[in-house]
């Protein structure tokens, strides 16, 4: 009968090496989540806040290229 594979070279590896690894890795994801949890919704306020500012600068600009445009074209009809 052929060895199981805990008990072959690879299998000795794998659970000696890389599931320990794997679960370091993966308490370090888990702790680095727990810590930046809150972090991620003040960024996303943030964001979300820039983004609303951005919009209204956007209907500013747009208003001021509108104002632009009727001066041009005013003072185009003088000429």
């Amino acid at each position: 009968m052929a060895p199981q594979f805990f008990e072959t070279l690879m299998g000795k590896r794998f659970y000696e090496g890389t599931m320990p690894m794997l679960a370091k890795a993966a308490q370090k994801l888990a702790e680095g989540l727990a810590l930046h949890g809150d972090k991620s919704e003040a960024i996303t306020t943030t964001l979300n806040q820039q983004n609303e500012l951005l919009a209204q600068q956007n209907k500013l600009m747009e208003r001021q290229n509108e104002l632009l445009v009727g001066i041009g074209r005013a003072l185009e009809g003088r000429s």
